[in-house]
């Protein structure tokens, strides 16, 4: 079974708790879960051992987020909202489609790399 490094950051203590059962019980994955104080987080993403970020809403600065994935691009990062009712998902991952070359993706690849991080959460997609 493949180990997935899971870090708490920031994240009430029974939330944490919770989302460590649910974790153990329905993933396909043993689970290594620390609590890393948000000072440290940095650190242990660079030493390899955080893959998943799982953040309270304390967390939830999106730049701060988009920060981190622009520096380790493989972290993946989840920040729980609204005592666990909602959250918002952040990964770096290509985004692969054949089709053939034309004006209109030449421009929306042009304006999606002008195009920063979110900002705020929102409900839907992207305008």
């Amino acid at each position: 079974m493949e180990t997935v490094r899971v870090a708490f950051v920031d994240m009430p203590r029974l939330l944490q708790q919770l989302s460590l059962g649910l974790l153990e019980r329905h993933a396909a994955v043993d689970v290594q879960a620390d609590y890393i104080d948000r000072s440290g987080l940095a650190a242990a993403v660079a030493a390899g051992e955080v893959e998943v970020l799982v953040a309270g809403p304390q967390f939830s600065d999106a730049g701060q987020i988009c920060g981190l994935l622009a520096s380790y691009p493989r972290l993946k990062a989840l920040v729980v909202l609204d005592e666990g009712r909602r959250a918002a998902f952040y990964e770096l991952r290509p985004n692969f489609e054949k089709k053939e070359l034309s004006t209109e993706m030449l421009v929306e690849v042009v304006q999606a790399a002008r195009r920063r991080c979110e900002d705020e959460f929102r409900d839907g997609p992207r305008a």
